[in-house]
């Protein structure tokens, strides 16, 4: 178990391999690159953000240290029921509260999945910290990591209720998450876009349709697309099952307003396909196969 922080937000980690890879949540590194994380009885590092799924809160950093860690093997247990027992453990999210873990015990309530992510809903009441920490079962085998953005997930405040993303789904992520992938929770353009961009505009007849692979594999749903033409870009959509279903590109009938580079964007990566925006484009619905190749981080 491990503490991390940026700035004053505290959540809780897991250290998964030797040469230094935790698993947190997401929303402890929203718009950081490094956090602090403290391993008790060892010390406290500055650890960069390998990747991240803010749409599953999940984020994997690297702890930078030439000596091996003691770790977690996260290995998929038996089998997640109702009824069984289990703990959450983690770290306060008040540094008042100290930087010693604590345990909550309860049960599954049930699983059940929510916008394409796998749930283990509890009957945990968790402290904030908690997130990013995991869920075990009473063999001491983690079966899921807990997220505390309860709220966003189920769309309504429910008080009583914990949920852990669980094990299958995050190891099927954590493949994307070490080679440096970086999933973001849509966000209105005109908060992320360079100078001179324009946010969206009402849609124009240019519709777009494909799949999106990474790596060669097909994209998780939620892998976030839009369309920059010039300086206008498209609204965002998210896949569902590695597919897009449509874009729709919308700068204005402008005069002179044509033979603009069409570039994709697949989680902030861009993809140049060699198309051109064309407002007089006879055939409006275009397939395109988008294929994002994320390197090795160093």
């Amino acid at each position: 178990m491990v503490l991390v922080q940026t700035g004053d937000v505290r959540r809780s980690g897991l250290v998964f391999s030797p040469d230094g890879l935790v698993i947190t949540s997401a929303e402890v590194v929203r718009g950081a690159d490094i956090a602090e994380v403290l391993i008790t009885g060892i010390g406290v590092f500055q650890a960069t953000v390998i990747g991240r799924d803010e749409l599953a809160d999940l984020a994997v950093l690297r702890v930078p240290t030439g000596d091996a860690l003691p770790f977690v093997e996260l290995t998929l247990p038996q089998g997640v029921t109702p009824g069984i027992a289990i703990s959450s453990v983690g770290f306060p999210a008040k540094a008042i509260l100290g930087n010693s873990a604590t345990v909550t015990s309860g049960g599954v309530v049930s699983i059940r999945t929510i916008g394409g992510v796998a749930y283990i809903q509890t009957d945990l009441a968790v402290d904030a910290g908690n997130g990013g920490g995991p869920i075990a079962n009473d063999l001491g085998e983690v079966i899921g990591i807990t997220t505390t953005e309860i709220e966003r997930v189920l769309g309504q405040h429910v008080g009583g209720v914990g949920l852990a993303m669980l094990l299958s789904d995050v190891l099927e992520r954590l493949d994307n998450l070490v080679v440096g992938a970086h999933f973001y929770r849509p966000t209105p353009p005109g908060d992320l876009l360079p100078e001179s961009s324009s946010p969206p505009v009402p849609p124009f007849p240019n519709i777009f349709i494909g799949n999106v692979t990474i790596n060669g594999a097909t994209a998780p749903a939620g892998t976030q697309v839009y369309i920059r033409a010039g300086r206008y870009v498209s609204e965002w959509v998210t896949t569902r099952d590695g597919r897009y279903p449509f874009i729709t590109v919308g700068p204005p009938s402008e005069a002179g307003f044509t033979g603009e580079p069409l570039i994709f964007y697949v989680n902030g990566f861009p993809i140049d396909k060699g198309l051109v925006f064309n407002p007089r484009q006879d055939e409006p619905i275009v397939t395109v196969d988008l294929d994002l190749v994320i390197g090795p981080t160093a």
